[in-house]
């Protein structure tokens, strides 16, 4: 271990402790609306298939998991630790609960989207590239996580130059396949036709939600890889860092969600928007439109 004086103690520590508060906060603040989403899916759609529900639990629990680590690193640095620099800036476990643990559960967020994706198109090229980048993107997470905790404190300083060259893999991969992801959604959807209102209107609709959540990723990945690549905002970047993996989860979920609409003239029941997709309530939604949304 590198001694104490390998750090550089600012003067001002609000610029370094600002940040990661408030990522810290923001955390536990997306992961309330991402426990509120669950609650919402585990309700509205108790007939989805087995790997759905591992899919959304499994993530699920991946993020209990993160912000549990997080706020537990939270409290040593503000309560137990408070005014101790040194103890401020070690790694602890932020080298499993940031790099390892976003990128995990980015990794099975994308897989599903490479799987709608292969529904709507039926095409392989595309999904494949997803996945490609998917991997990509994970295995320069996990590279970044074991190289991190090769270093005692998070000081950009003590990290060496494999830790952003895997920085810059891990987030321009995950940008690139963001953007993939948004547009080939809007441009596949967009070739769904349909002389039935409801259904136009309910595919412009998802169009409009899959191009946001998709700039939302991928334009906070590019933050992170901006902020990561600049000099002195290290704590800038572990702000942006520590909701992206929440961020990602719930602009999944709410993705998944969107199938089912309240319907406070049918006896207040949750029901699927596939069964809306007809001219009335007795007809069904185009098979491809309805698979591609569970």
């Amino acid at each position: 271990m590198p001694p104490e004086s390998a750090q550089i103690v600012p003067t001002d520590l609000a610029p370094v402790i600002g940040p990661q508060f408030l990522g810290a906060l923001f955390n536990a603040i997306l992961f309330g609306i991402l426990s509120s989403q669950v609650y919402t899916y585990y309700m509205a759609f108790p007939e989805d298939g087995i790997r759905l529900k591992a899919l959304v639990y499994g993530l699920y629990v991946l993020e209990t998991a993160q912000t549990a680590l997080i706020m537990q690193t939270a409290f040593r640095m503000y309560v137990t630790s408070f005014g101790n620099f040194h103890s401020l800036d070690l790694v602890d476990t932020t080298w499993l609960s940031v790099p390892i643990m976003t990128t995990v559960g980015t990794f099975f967020a994308q897989l599903f989207y490479a799987h709608r994706l292969y529904t709507l198109s039926k095409s392989k090229a595309v999904p494949a590239l997803v996945v490609l980048l998917a991997c990509t993107q994970i295995a320069a997470g996990i590279v970044t996580g074991v190289l991190v905790k090769q270093s005692p404190y998070l000081s950009p300083v003590n990290f060496r130059s494999s830790v952003h060259i895997a920085l810059g893999v891990w987030h321009s991969g995950s940008a690139l396949c963001d953007v993939i992801i948004a547009a080939s959604m809007a441009y596949y959807l967009s070739g769904f036709h349909t002389t039935v209102t409801r259904t136009r209107r309910l595919v412009q609709k998802i169009i409009r939600l899959t191009i946001e959540t998709g700039s939302l990723t991928a334009m906070l990945a590019i933050a992170a890889l901006v902020l990561s690549l600049l000099p002195d905002n290290a704590a800038n970047y572990y702000a942006v860092i520590l909701v992206f993996g929440k961020i990602y989860a719930n602009s999944m979920m709410v993705l998944i969600n969107r199938r089912a609409q309240w319907n406070s003239e049918d006896s207040k029941k949750w029901i699927s928007s596939a069964s809306l997709l007809g001219t009335d309530h007795t007809r069904t939604a185009p098979t491809e439109l309805a698979t591609a949304m569970a």
